[in-house]
């Protein structure tokens, strides 16, 4: 039995590391990183990705043997969320519900960066840093972290939905203050929304101007 899981888990790391032929170049990193690949190991260094893509930090050593999927995302309280709302020229009230509005606002980041994938309103275990940080929050009556999450290992193309670097910068700068990790989700890896991820309809950047004025912090809105 212990061998079969072990198999299991080598598989799931494996179809990770796996190049897609729809995307452009091979699956790189850092010189470690690299070291790792040629081993058709998953590096302790980074999470690695594509060329021109942004490296996440490692995936813990267990992530295999874990019961549910990770995500790679920013942990948001009420006053992160509102503080990235101002800066972006919303308003955003006291009293703004997380759960139902950061996932709207990732819709609206999309856009505002072109990003061609999805940022994802997502629900997490709390992690000891959440804790340190008082970002413990709440998700249908359990303990939770609400994230917006860009990557997760649930499969090989979520796990390389990655922001370019200049993308991954503003990303930072908008959610200054929140320290962006591998969290677990709340979901089984039998439930994971995998289409929360794939084929969401986009706003364009072009719809974005004309909606909130062109650049951020012209129009107001979302009181």
């Amino acid at each position: 039995m212990a061998q079969a899981n072990s198999t299991a888990a080598s598989t799931e790391m494996d179809s990770l590391l796996v190049n897609d032929p729809q995307m452009e170049g091979e699956i790189t990193g850092c010189e470690g990183c690299k070291d790792s690949l040629s081993a058709s190991a998953m590096p302790s260094c980074h999470a690695p990705t594509y060329p021109d893509m942004v490296l996440y930090p490692p995936l813990p050593p267990d992530y295999t043997s874990l019961p549910c999927h990770l995500v790679y995302a920013f942990p948001v309280t009420r006053d992160v969320l509102r503080s990235s709302m101002r800066k972006l020229g919303f308003k955003a009230s006291k009293r703004v519900i997380v759960s139902e509005t950061l996932a709207s606002f990732g819709w609206i980041l999309e856009a505002k960066l072109d990003y061609k994938y999805n940022l994802v309103y997502c629900p997490a275990l709390p992690d000891e840093q959440a804790e340190e940080d008082d970002m413990v929050s709440e998700w249908e009556g359990n303990p939770a972290v609400h994230t917006l999450a860009l990557a997760a290992t649930a499969s090989h193309k979520l796990f390389h939905q990655r922001p370019t670097p200049e993308q991954w910068q503003k990303l930072e700068g908008i959610f200054e203050g929140s320290k962006p990790r591998w969290f677990q989700t709340h979901w089984p890896k039998d439930r994971f929304p995998q289409w929360l991820w794939e084929d969401l309809p986009k706003m364009s950047p072009a719809l974005y101007d004309i909606t909130f004025g062109g650049t951020a912090g012209t129009k107001k809105g979302h009181s």
